[in-house]
């Protein structure tokens, strides 16, 4: 039974252990990892980007799972638009179109702030 002081929603929710540490510290740790690695030269760009491109889907994924749990406007929005922008970075490492990745990494943290916008002056829950 649901606690009765949490929105409907919060119940569900995938935050909390373990399910958040896989669906979304994993992956930033890949990102942060690929980027450290291509700072010193381990990495290529391209095997870089391909992993950022990964990471982004993977972020993508779990938050489009969690929003068909728990209904947050920001998981829904982040995963519609993360696994958009993951096919792009993709397209970036095969260079069908080219751009810096740090746009890629702007335009990934511009959504996400973007995204609570509407939970902060509308609603949190669909």
């Amino acid at each position: 039974m649901p606690h009765p002081t949490l929105a409907m929603g919060e119940t569900s929710d995938l935050l909390r252990p373990p399910s958040w540490v896989w669906l979304w510290c994993v992956p930033a740790c890949v990102a942060i990892g690929a980027s450290l690695l291509r700072a010193r030269g381990v990495l290529s760009l391209p095997a870089a980007g391909a992993l950022w491109a990964v990471v982004t889907l993977w972020i993508g994924l779990a938050c489009a799972l969690n929003a068909r749990r728990c209904g947050r406007v920001h998981c829904i929005i982040d995963g519609v638009v993360f696994p958009v922008l993951a096919a792009i970075g993709l397209l970036n490492v095969l260079g069908i179109v080219t751009f810096s990745w740090s746009v890629y990494w702007g335009a990934f943290f511009a959504v996400l702030v973007a995204s609570f916008i509407p939970e902060v002056v509308w609603k949190r829950y669909i």
